[in-house]
């Protein structure tokens, strides 16, 4: 390839460059013998494009992690408001049963007579 070669023009490079951001994995083709345009590139370009189809695959990585944590945290909260909603609901029914069960009639027990001894 020279640099001076007029088959590769900048909207070739720029459909390489977005196909591989995109990992779609489209090529304009150089010539009839090769199949991909990458393929004549120099190794630093090589290289660029390899940082290129990384950058596209990870792009919403950061954001999805940031979701996830929000996620994560909204789960705790409703967890935690479940679970004193659960504690208020057993307190309640102990109550009720406590007071069903309670005795109606309340005979006061017979004290034991104090006795001291010197």
């Amino acid at each position: 390839m020279k640099p001076s070669d007029p088959t590769i023009t900048v909207f070739r490079v720029i459909f390489e460059a977005i196909s591989a951001f995109g990992g779609c994995g489209f090529s304009m083709g150089f010539s009839n013998e090769m199949p991909s345009l990458v393929s004549v590139l120099t190794s630093p370009s090589k290289v660029v494009i390899i940082l290129v189809m990384c950058m596209g695959r990870h792009r919403g990585l950061l954001d999805s992690m940031k979701d996830q944590e929000e996620i994560e945290y909204s789960a705790q909260i409703l967890i935690d408001s479940w679970k004193q909603l659960a504690i208020l609901e057993y307190q309640e029914k102990k109550k009720l049963l406590d007071e069903k069960f309670k005795p109606t009639i309340s005979v006061p027990f017979p004290t034991p007579p104090l006795v001291t001894r010197f």
